[in-house]
Order: structure tokens, then sequence, then C-alpha cells
């Protein structure tokens, strides 16, 4: 039985190494490169954040990495193509998933941290929150760490 076993599974799986090491190329066989659909979503919505403030779509490369920390978040990074190029500040921010990735926080230095202030990044508005308020536009601790971040502390005059 054992031997009817392995002389099978042989049968079996040698035409597929032998397809696998021939050197006759596929005409079925394509070569492509597989992105997150998470992370193809937060490209997306950042992406459509630059353009709404101006951004052309076509001068960006925008990033995006998952938290270690909490998979629901990503931080994203927006930068010119062209490395040489002063059209805009590169930047960065956070998404959310609930529903649908949502752009939590965008800006160029404290992202996602709680303050008392609101300003204004380009032409895009950079949203945060009063302290005490409701935590909208501020990322969770963790979630920060996860990127190497932190916010500074909290002055309470």
């Amino acid at each position: 039985m054992r031997r009817t076993q392995i002389l099978l599974a042989s049968m079996l799986v040698s035409p597929l190494l032998l397809a696998a090491c021939s050197s006759t190329p596929s005409s079925t066989a394509k070569t492509t490169t597989t992105i997150d659909p998470d992370v193809e979503q937060v490209i997306a919505a950042a992406t459509a954040q630059a353009v709404a403030a101006g951004i052309p779509a076509s001068s960006i490369t925008v990033n995006a990495t998952v938290s270690t920390a909490n998979d629901s978040w990503m931080r994203f990074t927006v930068a010119a193509k062209d490395p040489t190029s002063a059209a805009f500040q590169p930047y960065y921010g956070y998404a959310q998933q609930t529903s649908k990735w949502s752009v939590i926080a965008i800006g160029t230095a404290q992202v996602g941290c709680p303050t008392t202030s609101s300003g204004s990044l380009g032409g895009m508005t950079t949203t945060t929150t009063a302290a005490g308020a409701a935590p909208s536009g501020t990322v969770p601790t963790d979630v920060l760490k996860s990127f190497g971040e932190s916010c500074p502390p909290m002055n309470h005059a």
C-alpha cells in the first residue's frame, strides 16, 4: 500500500517538477508583481488627497506600509517623482481602515499627535485635536511606535 502511494505521488509530482525546470518559455507564463489590495487602497486614497490639494498625480510617488502593531493602520509617504523638484514639500500621513481606508492625518512633522492647532499643507488643510477633545486625526501611540514615531509631551499650561 505504501509503495503504491509513493509511486502514485511521484507520478503526480514528476511532471510538475519537469515543467518547472523546463527552459522552454510558456505562452501563458506571466511575470507580475502584485500589491496588497489594502496597500493599493491607501496609495489611492493618499493620491486622491494630493490631487485634491492641487498636486498632479503624475508628479508624485506614494508608498504605504502596514503597522506591525495594528494592521488596520498604515503610514504613507508622498514625495515628488523627481527628487530635485521643489514643486511641494514631501509629507506623510496615516490611514485607518474601518469600513474602508480613510486618510486620518497628514503633515510634515508630528503627524497623528494631539495638538491644539490646525494648519495647512499646501492646499491641504490638516486637522488636529485640542487637548481633551475627541481624538479625530490622532493615531494610537502603539501604531506611531511601530513606525518609529512618537509624540512630544503635551504642555498643559
